[in-house]
């Protein structure tokens, strides 16, 4: 019964980050909130009510009162265009609307079930090499899928300074640790873990040798948790040269992560989609594959072909890692470059306004 009308849905979670953001606030600086109304589903709304944006708002997500369902229903059904980076919109009418889901990022790793493409017209990934897997893994259509890089992206390509607002440390590097979530049920048992919420470093010990290492060499190793990961066990107390990062923390200090990412100069993951990213800054990156080998969970046949640089098994080879990191020594260069152009079509820090350009909103 109601027209659709120049509206803007975002959608992300953590709430306000990721893809969903850096694509809102490219249309912001490019005056689109002018002409279209912007809005916001968000699970913590009471961190939002003093924003003040021209025809911009925040709603719940999960709405609580009748007037919030009537809400959210009323936009969903009116919007135009919807971007979301990590749920699913429960309604779609297919009156002519676009949504899109930009997802959060494609690595090697297959999901355990998911439908990336229910309720969507589009699903935006890096490379159309990832089209196979898409469709046979995410569920999604061919004539769906689109390979216009990540918004996050943009962040890559632009100096923030986001350092000096977690440490006025000045050290010699700067490692981020983004370990892939790992489920467990954590108690403490006398030792650093039960259950393992980060690989390799699995007793007390093995953490004050690498905190001393790190301190004797000035290097600060940020430690950035998944959103999802249960956080209970890992004491870093006393640690010197090692700081956790959670998303509430950077909320707080009001950083984006990819901009963090930036400015680091080595990245230590695993399977996370991340690495795809960070292999545009051209800057070393070791993969700790110790509790991933042999698993039959992955997109391609060979995942380790795609991951271009060390592949740490063991302690000593997490130590290794950090020591070619002190010495400048870099072997990998020319296959994370083979690596990039395969995994991200684009490299330019322009995936916002690609977007954006793409689906005509102006």
């Amino acid at each position: 019964m109601v027209p659709l009308k120049r509206v803007i849905i975002f959608e992300s979670r953590s709430d306000f980050c990721d893809n969903s953001r850096e694509l809102f606030e490219y249309m912001l600086s490019a005056g689109l909130n002018r002409r279209y109304k912007m809005v916001w589903l968000v699970e913590r709304i009471d961190d939002f009510r003093d924003i003040k944006i021209m025809n911009v708002r925040f709603i719940n997500l999960i709405p609580k009162t009748f007037i919030e369902k009537i809400s959210n229903l009323y936009y969903l059904s009116v919007a135009s265009f919807a971007f979301y980076s990590h749920r699913t919109p429960h309604i779609k009418l297919d009156r002519g609307e676009i949504f899109v889901n930009l997802w959060h990022g494609a690595g090697p790793k297959k999901p355990a079930s998911i439908d990336l493409g229910y309720n969507f017209d589009y699903v935006i990934y890096s490379s159309d090499i990832f089209m196979e897997a898409f469709v046979k893994y995410f569920n999604c259509r061919s004539e769906q899928l689109l390979p216009l890089g990540n918004p996050r992206n943009d962040l890559l390509f632009k100096d923030t300074y986001s350092l000096k607002k977690i440490t006025d440390g000045n050290y010699d590097k700067v490692i981020i640790w983004m370990p892939t979530f790992r489920i467990s049920n954590i108690e403490k048992s006398g030792q650093f873990y039960k259950e393992q919420v980060l690989p390799i470093i699995d007793s007390d010990e093995k953490l004050k040798k690498l905190d001393d290492m790190l301190n004797k060499y000035n290097i600060l190793l940020i430690i950035k948790s998944h959103p999802m990961e249960d956080l209970a066990a890992l004491d870093l107390e006393n640690r010197n040269n090692i700081m956790l990062l959670t998303n509430r923390d950077l909320d707080n200090r009001k950083i984006k992560l990819y901009s963090l990412i930036k400015e680091t100069d080595a990245l230590i993951t695993d399977i996370s989609s991340v690495y795809v990213d960070y292999l545009m800054l051209d800057k070393p990156i070791g993969f700790t594959v110790n509790d991933v080998i042999g698993r039959n969970n992955f997109l391609f046949e060979d995942p380790l072909s795609f991951m271009p640089g060390m592949h740490i098994k063991s302690f000593s080879d997490y130590i290794s890692f950090i020591y070619s990191i002190i010495r400048g020594k870099d072997e990998y260069s020319d296959q994370r470059k083979k690596v990039n152009d395969l995994l991200n079509k684009y490299q330019d820090g322009m995936f916002s306004k690609r977007i954006t350009e793409y689906f005509k909103i102006n």
